[in-house]
């Protein structure tokens, strides 16, 4: 039994620490406008109304009236997971490929006089749907290690998951997962001096994130068709603070900063369906949920850090300026906790487990530039630097958050009717990284193969977004 939970906290490890596709830390993202994929260095932007998310203090110095704004991404995300190894048993490499056409953001900002009001509805993090067609490496063991020793159905009859005779740890299993942290942002600016503008605002976030697992050859399915045998969501609500300052300190130079509190997220299991027994030995909980932790109604306290951003654009002459971009996160005011495999009655104590995760601070770098190449049309480009500063033991084939670079540029139309339109388009170049940690068993108990194993992404995302000035 012992043996077998090892292998199983990996599939509560997986399940727990599967993050969005895209760009930025862990669960948050910094792409949440098409300004900011045709240039991400919008930290001291005042030119749109997506400085909502980026420069609230900016918005303020935009003209009088009622700003709206739309913007949509679509984003296809390819993530691969390679074991390099001639002696592993299973199948090698595993590939995702599964778009996220609609990723869309609304700003409104109303400015009069001194003051600004503005508010958004975008996601801030997850923003992605991730497709494992042939499951991953540590899944398939951990599935059909479930299947060996309980089975599924209530009738706890074994069904054949594999040939036990000779176990390939193959792709029979499909992982379908999806993150999203939409969230409602309020708040006001101030125009303190020429100088200096200020701003104070809130956030309220629905996290949500699902994963469902289907396999074919378990008995459960006919032909090629997969059956479900767990389908799971979990879900938190979190609430931020956020205040910002924007400082012109002359006329061609824009400085500002903007803070975001941690946000604390205490989330609630949902399991809709769980094909696995209901076994003594987990208290009468299904084996699956039980060793993955992620049984019905548990509860967990997993955080969105706080963030510091930092901004200065520079106008070099009327028709050209550049930018200059930097973030910080800071995990270490939070707490970050997921479930992972449950001690069984037979090890001692039925007793529900937590991992605990030590992140190290996090920060991206960015430049940019805007230029005004024809009456009202604007080329914008830029790149940013993605350090995660994430462990090496942390990664996985679904936590693969790797280092990267945003690569972006776009077009931006300046209507004299108050009417902006822009299209823009990014690639992002991941930093393949590696480690040594998909297993395999061997013939002694508790004693275990270490395989070399490379995780490699790229991504790309078009965008388009439409702006207009009422009154």
């Amino acid at each position: 039994m012992n043996r077998k939970l090892l292998v199983l906290s990996l599939f509560g490890a997986i399940v727990c620490s599967f993050t969005p596709s895209f760009a930025s830390y862990i669960d948050q993202i910094t792409d949440q406008s098409a300004e900011w994929i045709g240039n991400p260095t919008r930290t001291a932007a005042t030119d749109s109304v997506d400085c909502v998310t980026y420069n609230p203090a900016g918005t303020v110095k935009m003209l009088d009236g009622l700003h709206v704004h739309f913007s949509n991404q679509t984003i296809d995300n390819n993530n691969t997971t390679a074991v390099k190894s001639d002696t592993y048993m299973g199948q090698k490499r595993y590939d995702t490929h599964k778009p996220s056409k609609y990723v869309p953001s609304l700003y409104v900002n109303y400015k009069k006089d001194d003051w600004a009001a503005y508010a958004g509805l975008h996601i801030i993090g997850g923003g992605g749907s991730t497709f494992w067609a042939n499951g991953s490496p540590n899944l398939n063991l951990a599935v059909q290690t479930v299947d060996s020793m309980f089975g599924w159905g209530s009738s706890g009859a074994k069904k054949v998951y594999w040939d036990s005779s000779t176990p390939s740890y193959g792709a029979n299993v499909s992982v379908d997962m999806l993150s999203m942290f939409p969230a409602l942002t309020i708040g006001g600016a101030y125009k303190v001096n020429d100088m200096m503008t200020v701003s104070l605002g809130g956030r309220v976030i629905e996290g949500s994130q699902t994963i469902e697992l289907k396999v074919t050859k378990s008995g459960l399915g006919s032909g090629f068709e997969k059956t479900t045998v767990y389908d799971g969501k979990w879900t938190a609500t979190g609430y931020m603070g956020i205040i910002g300052v924007n400082v012109q300190p002359a006329s061609n130079l824009n400085l500002a900063m903007t803070f975001e509190s941690m946000s604390k997220m205490n989330w609630t299991v949902d399991v809709n369906e769980d094909l696995s027994v209901a076994t003594p030995a987990f208290g009468g909980e299904r084996a699956l949920s039980s060793m993955s932790g992620y049984t019905d109604g548990r509860k967990f306290r997993f955080d969105l850090p706080a963030k510091l951003m930092l901004g200065a654009e520079y106008v070099v002459t009327p028709e050209f300026k550049v930018a200059l971009s930097g973030l910080v996160y800071f995990p270490n005011w939070g707490t970050y906790e997921k479930p992972t495999a449950s001690t069984p009655i037979t090890a001692g104590a039925y007793k529900q487990n937590l991992i605990k995760y030590d992140f190290d601070t996090a920060w991206e770098l960015g430049v940019g530039f805007d230029w005004q190449f024809l009456k009202n049309i604007h080329w914008t480009g830029g790149v940013n630097y993605d350090r995660m500063n994430v462990k090496d033991e942390y990664l996985s084939e679904i936590l693969n958050k790797i280092d990267l670079w945003n690569v972006g540029t776009g077009i931006k139309i300046r209507t004299e009717e108050n009417l902006n339109l822009m299209v823009s388009y990014m690639h992002n170049f991941y930093i393949t990284a590696s480690n040594n940690a998909t297993k395999q068993p061997t013939a002694t108990p508790g004693v275990y193969t270490y395989h070399k194993t490379e995780y490699s992404k790229y991504a790309n995302v078009i965008s388009f977004s439409i702006e207009y000035k009422f009154l």
